[in-house]
């Protein structure tokens, strides 16, 4: 058993009072990396009675002083920011180029405004940070609230919390009691003075890729692969389907073929690694039963589909999987699949993708066009709450990564 990690309770590193353990495993290699405590009631009723007796003076002071204490904390994360980003490499299976992306990503957020700080927080909240995305999620919910001269306990999930309590020793600057960081699922928490804060729970906008006729395609296959497949295609929210004008849909899945292929698939802190493993072993049972049933409806496979160890390497590795649909039951029964799998689904234009989308729920898309004006023509998105963002250049975080790597 690997040594427990100690917890922050009010400022302060202790010891997990835990009676229940876990091990975090390395999805890449599936190696321990560490163990975390859950918290037990005791310490969740000491971190919420000093963040509560913290709150008053905390919150008298200026917004500029609290600004500029917040600022410090990021300041510290970017100071560390190759350590925090290998710790996450190692827990999420994120690739490090991409682990060192959402570290600079979590820095950000602690560099706010003394005049964003002005709108009183809740006294106390309570934060669960998201399993694939505690980083960001902890930061952002963190420094706003404290820019408001709210207190904060956190709750990190059990599975992925060490990148996390890597980065708030960043934070030993910050007033006794402001801040607290445990593992687990919080208890004695009920006060009706305490606001619960669940990223999981808030609306994400379903993003969804449309290649149109005219697009230049080495821009179209360049981005449609980084966008698809970031963090093995387990971002919230990402839809599996890339929308294709009939007409251009196999041309077009020749040439992403080409590029799937040759993407490099390893260990997430290895240098040149374009792809790392799922987070999980459910997550890998999860995305095989969603493609199994995609294949049961009739869809075409041109690329991957099953799970298997490039190196040789033990951990939770599906291969970069390229489907292509029809518009009848050959469509895919779910629209994410939260793994390296791209869907290609044939379309008339723009216009009746967004027609065929829930009216209810938010839609982001990224639009390949050569002409947007034209691809734009028609298109009502106001109804859908359609956000279109057309793609013109190459985005300097998409494949491949190996030109950026600097290590490992």
């Amino acid at each position: 058993m690997p040594e427990i990690e100690e917890v922050m309770i009010a400022g302060e590193w202790v010891p997990s009072a835990a009676r229940e353990t876990r091990v975090v495993i390395n999805p890449s290699t599936l190696r321990p990396l560490g163990a975390v405590g859950l918290a037990e009631a005791s310490q969740w009723r000491d971190a919420l009675r000093a963040a509560g007796a913290a709150a008053p003076a905390w919150r008298q002071r200026r917004p500029e002083e609290r600004a500029a204490l917040l600022a410090g904390v990021g300041e510290r994360l970017l100071a560390i920011q190759e350590e925090l980003a290998l710790i996450h490499a190692r827990e999420s299976g994120q690739v490090f180029t991409e682990a060192l992306d959402r570290v600079r990503d979590a820095a950000a957020c602690w560099r706010i405004a003394p005049t964003a700080a002005s709108a009183p927080a809740p006294t106390v909240s309570v934060a669960w940070p998201r399993s694939d995305g505690a980083l960001v999620d902890w930061s952002r919910i963190v420094s706003e609230r404290l820019a408001r001269g709210g207190t904060c306990v956190v709750a990190l999930p059990a599975e992925a919390p060490l990148t996390v309590l890597g980065a708030a020793r960043c934070c030993a600057a910050l007033p006794h009691g402001v801040l607290s960081v445990l593992v687990g699922e919080p208890v004695l928490v009920q006060d009706a003075g305490v606001e619960h804060v669940r990223p999981a729970d808030e609306p994400v906008a379903t993003d969804i890729v449309y290649v149109s006729p005219d697009a230049d395609l080495n821009l179209a296959v360049a981005g449609v692969s980084a966008r698809r497949l970031y963090h093995c295609g387990q971002r919230a929210g990402q839809s599996v389907r890339v929308y294709v004008e009939r007409s251009r849909i196999y041309a077009f899945a020749d040439r992403l073929h080409e590029s799937l292929a040759f993407l490099e698939v390893g260990d997430a802190v290895k240098a040149g690694s374009d792809l790392g493993p799922l987070a999980s072993a459910a997550r890998l049972q999860e995305v095989e039963a969603q493609v199994a049933a995609v294949l049961r409806r009739g869809a075409l496979i041109k690329l991957g589909g099953r799970r298997y160890q490039p190196w040789g390497l033990t951990g939770y590795f599906f291969q970069p999987t390229l489907m292509i649909e029809g518009t009848g039951e050959e469509r895919a029964p779910e629209d994410q699949i939260r793994g390296p799998v791209i869907v290609l689904s044939p379309a008339r234009d723009l216009a009746a993708v967004i027609a065929d989308r829930p009216a209810a729920a938010p839609v982001r898309i990224s639009l390949f066009a050569g002409d947007v004006p034209r691809a734009l023509a028609g298109v009502d998105a106001e109804p859908h709450r359609v956000q279109i963002e057309p793609v013109a250049t190459r985005g300097a975080d998409w494949f491949p990564y190996q030109a950026r790597s600097a290590r490992r």
